[in-house]
């Protein structure tokens, strides 16, 4: 009898964990708004880990899809294609008009087939390298931060040398290096931030990565207070 109770809560437990793995799924992958963001392209790098049988690149086939979709009445452009030795790294790039220069480029296939292959990720672990490539004025970096006091320029007689620009690796934090470059005659700077972490990937997993390197960009690179890193951190 004791063992017929202990059978039947494990069967019942086993029927509920497949019907809430199934409601995950049903979930589709929120794609991020850049309304209000400095970031004109996220990348997420991420390599699949503890999927056996499972496959990226068997959904992919080792093709690279695009498709362009609205977000808080602005159009951006979703880029994704798998690889790796085991084929489970699942490559994402999404970017705004202002980063192609105004327009976004043309799609090769629709939203939907790019969501079907993305929902089939949710639930999965994932490490990813997570790259925000973004734009801002010189003015609102903080002049003792590394890219301002990089770029003061030195003379030494009649010669002048000046940064435009460089690449920093970071130890001790999440985030890893930072590429920058000033642009329009020195007046804005663009900086790519990567950093890396492991996660479920969940139904907001692309805004919340959005949301993650914005902090770290906030941190690091405008010397501002994060909640969102500290969050991360705590």
């Amino acid at each position: 009898m004791q063992e017929s109770i202990v059978l039947h809560a494990a069967d019942r437990n086993n029927k509920l964990t497949h019907r809430l793995n199934s409601s995950v799924k049903n979930m589709p992958l929120k794609l991020p708004s850049f309304r209000k963001s400095r970031c004109q392209m996220l990348t997420a790098c991420g390599e699949i880990v503890d999927a056996a049988d499972f496959s990226i690149e068997r959904l992919v086939k080792k093709k690279t899809l695009s498709a362009s979709y609205k977000a808080a009445d602005e159009r951006a452009s979703i880029r994704i294609f798998s690889g790796g030795k085991k084929g489970n790294h699942l490559h994402i790039d999404i970017a705004t008009p202002a980063f192609f220069g105004g327009k976004v480029p043309k799609a090769t296939h629709k939203r939907s087939d790019i969501d079907a292959i993305l929902n089939q990720v949710i639930g999965m672990k994932v490490n990813v390298g997570v790259r925000g490539m973004f734009v801002a004025p010189v003015e609102s970096l903080p002049a003792d931060g590394v890219i301002r006091s990089l770029s003061v320029q030195k003379t030494s007689g009649k010669v002048g040398l000046k940064m435009t620009g460089g690449t920093v690796s970071v130890e001790g934090a999440p985030i890893r290096k930072m590429e920058w470059s000033l642009i329009q005659n020195g007046k804005r700077v663009r900086v790519a931030v990567w950093a890396d972490k492991s996660q479920l990937i969940h139904e907001d997993y692309l805004v919340d990565l959005l949301k993650w390197i914005e902090s770290t960009f906030d941190t690091f690179v405008l010397g501002k207070e994060s909640h969102a890193y500290d969050k991360e951190q705590n």
